[in-house]
């Protein structure tokens, strides 16, 4: 008979088998690597996850500051056009852009309002330190501090709006499976 370890001889040189309550240890010693290989590729995972995770912060901690906003209906003058700019503290979350009113010193008042990242088509670097996220129905410009800044927070957005766009493929939220549900009716 082979012993639980699967060697071919127990005994012997080849493999000098010692028993514990009749368990070769050879085996245990196999469940004990196995059970410490799953434990560190766990850890690997978790690591990973937290890497992303720190990341992901990152973009949505440097995606922030006061800039200008587009109004939404420019006054005409006649053959002139008069826009305004309207001051607003713009953030980012993981699902879309908010942006709200400011007081007189820079402190942010009021109710947000966000642009989903679900609505949204392109966004685009313009000239001036401006910026336009271009949604469904409607665009919305911004104009950043410098061109610096206005680089950097097109890149998050874009980065944000890409990673939103992965979690959601097919319209399903982050961990929705493609699956159907059990118990429920398969289509014939």
């Amino acid at each position: 008979p082979r012993p639980a370890c699967g060697a071919a001889l127990c005994s012997g040189l080849r493999h000098p088998c010692r028993t514990t309550a009749g368990r070769c240890e050879r085996s245990s010693a196999n469940a004990v690597m196995a059970s410490s290989n799953d434990a560190q590729l766990k850890w690997l995972s978790q690591c990973e996850e937290d890497v992303v995770q720190d990341d992901l912060t990152q973009l949505v901690s440097e995606t922030r500051g006061v800039m200008e906003k587009l109004a939404d209906a420019a006054v005409k003058l006649g053959a002139w056009q008069m826009v305004l700019w309207q001051p607003r503290f713009v953030y980012a979350e993981t699902d879309g852009l908010c942006y709200q009113k400011v007081s007189t010193n820079d402190k942010p008042i009021g109710k947000p309002k966000k642009v989903a990242f679900s609505s949204v088509s392109k966004i685009d670097e313009l000239e001036y330190s401006e910026f336009v996220v271009q949604c469904t129905g409607r665009d919305y410009t911004f104009k950043a501090g410098d061109p610096n800044q206005c680089t950097v927070i097109v890149h998050n957005l874009r980065q944000l709006l890409s990673r939103y766009r992965e979690s959601h493929v097919d319209g399903r939220a982050p961990g929705q499976s493609l699956k159907p549900a059990r118990g429920s009716a398969k289509a014939s």
